[in-house]
């Protein structure tokens, strides 16, 4: 997830391929949301086709620069303590 995070804060479009359970949910959530696409084909004719996908389809980069917008929008640590420090509290 972390690494996915940075290439969206980035709006560098990706194409994944998961190896483990928790990729695939990340993976998979990259594609509904238009940022990246799994990869299909892990031979070297596989990974230049879907590079060159990304590389070639604006759609992509655009999703990622509106999740950049949208990271870059968040008000950081600051604002989480803030909110934590005004949520009504429980007793």
């Amino acid at each position: 997830m972390n690494s996915v995070s940075e290439s969206l804060y980035m709006a560098a479009p990706m194409v994944l391929y998961p190896q483990t359970n928790e990729q695939n949910a990340v993976a998979r959530r990259v594609t509904e949301v238009g940022t990246g696409m799994l990869l299909q084909d892990g031979s070297c004719e596989g990974i230049r086709t879907a590079v060159q996908e990304i590389l070639d389809n604006s759609i992509y980069a655009k999703a990622a620069a509106e999740c950049s917008a949208d990271f870059r929008a968040c008000s950081g640590p600051a604002g989480a303590a803030e909110f934590i420090e005004n949520a009504p509290h429980l007793l």
